[in-house]
């Protein structure tokens, strides 16, 4: 694939490749997508002599015209765009938004500058005695409004739709990814809080080669320097699987739902309602202890929030 080293390169020689004027690529851009209804010639002269930067929505659109995956475009080292948030500038409006010191603290003996964790994934006997704590961070974060069983996340874990990790930093769990691939019409029943995420069988569970959603059902990082890896190990098993067409989640923290916001996603269902200010998430004025969110792979494929942390890798 060829390295491009900014959106001006990439429109050049794309459009001269395609035996397209500039006026041209104005037409055929503003027939393909709505993102580009007040586009004329002189913008995208300005584009490629790298007088202004289109949007990173622009960008995005530009690239599925041509034909190419712009996250693969776009994460490539060479590539420089002054539109893409950088990870400092995302780590900086998670602390700035990070009222509940709870999720993002709850490890004082955790240093503060960079850190790497050590990656455990099933079948580990590690990981398998990790689920006991995974079972308690979950009864503390719901104020025991739920209560997930070790050895059930033990048995989902351990099959081949699991998507599962634990990180440890010298010895010590201080973070973990825990999320299944879960067949269709399961998926759905979830999403919709149809049956609830205790409920899942492994029969309910797709293998790696069907098509399935990925459910997550959980991710902490201990530390906001150690979200990177944590998702940098998530989304890239995500943008190499095209079986998964949708994510969900149960958004349960404030702070996770300011990740959410730099990806496009539907609110699915509502959790029970909330009179604890610790407990759960507020929506629209009122709080809830939890809300259900659907996520498109493609939404995620294009999120700044994908981008900056595949550039990262």
């Amino acid at each position: 694939m060829t390295n491009y080293k900014n959106i001006s390169d990439y429109i050049q020689q794309q459009r001269k490749k395609a035996d397209l004027t500039q006026e041209q690529l104005c037409q055929v851009l503003t027939a393909f997508s709505p993102e580009f209804g007040d586009l004329d010639p002189l913008a995208v002269s300005r584009w490629e002599r790298g007088k202004v930067e289109p949007s990173l929505n622009r960008q995005l659109e530009i690239i599925r015209y041509f034909g190419d995956e712009p996250y693969q475009i776009i994460t490539a080292a060479e590539f420089h765009s002054k539109n893409l948030p950088s990870i400092d500038a995302m780590n900086k409006l998670l602390v700035a938004r990070a009222k509940f010191k709870h999720y993002l603290g709850a490890h004082p003996y955790l240093p503060q500058q960079d850190l790497r964790y050590q990656q455990v994934c099933p079948p580990d006997e590690l990981a398998d005695r990790s689920c006991q704590h995974l079972s308690h961070y979950i009864a503390n974060l719901s104020f025991g409004c739920e209560q997930w069983d070790p050895q059930y996340l033990q048995q989902l874990q351990n099959t081949e739709s699991s998507l599962v990790s634990y990180y440890f930093y010298f010895g010590q769990l201080a973070g973990h990814s825990y999320a299944l691939r879960v067949k269709p019409k399961y998926f759905e029943q979830l999403l919709h809080c149809e049956i609830d995420e205790t409920d899942v069988k492994p029969e309910m569970l797709a293998l790696p080669s069907e098509p399935a959603g990925l459910y997550i059902y959980s991710v902490y990082a201990g530390r906001i320097q150690a979200i990177n890896q944590i998702y940098q190990h998530l989304f890239k098993a995500i943008a190499n699987d095209p079986s998964l067409a949708q994510f969900g989640m149960r958004v349960r923290r404030d702070i996770a739902h300011v990740m959410l916001e730099s990806i496009p996603h539907t609110l699915e269902a509502l959790g029970p309602p909330s009179d604890n200010i610790e407990l759960g998430i507020k929506h629209q004025g009122k709080r809830y202890q939890f809300i259900s969110c659907r996520i498109e792979r493609l939404a995620l494929l294009n999120s700044p929030v994908l981008l900056n942390i595949l550039r990262d890798d």
